[in-house]
């Protein structure tokens, strides 16, 4: 198995230099290239937007949720045909775990050795724990909020606490039994003015949890949702639940310093990564603040978004094709994808991208 495995390596490295190149040159060489990229670093699964909880700030609460599925079989067939080009791959939704068939395609994909990441609210996880500490999943995401009465306000559910907490347990105890050190478990935490970071670091750190990553909110104004129809004549679906009132999770400068001060070996992040005296600038949306940020988004060179049923995207609401009756990757370089790079490239960065994380990176 080994030696097959080394010479698959070796039949692949071309492919997977070319994914090297188109990572850290091809968004430079949009022009030249004309908006081409030889294909994404990670394909992400939206698998549903069925979900088991009511999150307060999720997008997906303030909307009407599409409630079809990626069909099982279009999912095994863009594995298949980018199965030399080794993309990372990750499942979301919606909750995941909702999705009837992802133990199949969990299986399907880390049976080809591929990187598997999943974001779950973890409220499932303890009825998957065996399969998912067998088959390898590389990294589970979950969130946790605070104490289980914050927590639950938050996830609008009660009882979830406990039921991500049986989750993690589950996970744990099956990484010990079956010997496995993965999947890595990486913990994201909205901060809210309720946030106790003592209680979510003692957390983390007693359910070997290796990265926690603290989340400012991300919302937009109505008129950034106006200006994306109108430049792009896209009507926005994801987008809608972007808009709300911001208030109820700002949160002080002194709480940002007391995290980043805290003794711990925990990896700690934030995303967006402000200083603390921003915070104002970011939560009240000074323009002149936000567009301090603008044109490092590489998403729509690097990424890829499969949502139900079959649609191609590169940004949150800008499809680029339906694979129900093409290939993959002759979605990947539509001419909608190739404008659509372009247009980023040029700077002109529609007003609704302040509503996303990749937009905030440095």
């Amino acid at each position: 198995m080994r030696i097959e495995s080394l010479k698959e390596d070796f039949w692949n490295l071309p492919f997977i230099l070319a994914g090297k190149f188109a990572g850290s040159f091809s968004r430079k060489l949009t022009h030249p290239l004309g908006g081409y990229v030889p294909y994404p670093q990670v394909v992400s699964f939206y698998l549903t937007e069925k979900c088991n909880l009511k999150c307060k700030m999720c997008f997906l609460q303030h909307i009407k949720p599409k409630l079809e599925f990626i069909p099982l079989p279009l999912a095994k067939r863009v594995v298949r045909e980018l199965n030399c080009l080794r993309p990372r791959y990750s499942m979301s939704g919606g909750e995941p775990f909702l999705y009837p068939d992802i133990e199949e395609l969990i299986r399907f994909i880390k049976s080809r050795g591929l990187s598997l990441s999943i974001v779950t609210n973890g409220t499932l996880l303890s009825l998957f724990a065996e399969m998912i500490v067998y088959t390898g999943v590389d990294r589970l995401k979950i969130s946790i909020d605070g104490p289980p009465d914050v927590h639950d306000a938050i996830r609008g559910v009660p009882g979830a606490f406990s039921r991500v907490i049986d989750g993690i347990k589950a996970i744990n105890l099956q990484k010990k039994k079956q010997g496995k050190r993965k999947p890595m478990l990486f913990l994201y935490s909205l901060l809210n003015p309720l946030t106790e970071p003592d209680f979510i670091i003692s957390f983390a750190e007693g359910n070997n949890f290796e990265v926690l990553n603290f989340l400012h909110i991300l919302s937009i104004n109505p008129s950034d949702l106006r200006k994306f129809s109108d430049i792009f004549g896209v009507e926005p679906h994801y987008w809608k639940g972007a808009v709300f009132d911001n208030e109820d999770y700002r949160v002080s400068g002194d709480l940002i310093r007391k995290i980043k001060t805290c003794d711990t070996k925990l990896v700690i992040k934030f995303t967006p990564d402000l200083h603390p005296s921003d915070l104002n600038s970011y939560y009240d949306k000074d323009e002149k603040y936000l567009a301090k940020f603008r044109g490092n988004c590489s998403s729509p060179w690097s990424s890829a978004y499969i949502t139900p049923p079959s649609i191609v995207e590169i940004c949150p609401n800008f499809a680029i094709g339906d694979i129900s009756r093409r290939r993959f990757l002759s979605v990947w370089n539509s001419k909608q994808a190739r404008s659509f790079r372009n247009h980023i490239f040029s700077g002109d960065i529609p007003p609704v991208c302040k509503g996303c994380c990749s937009y905030y990176i440095r």
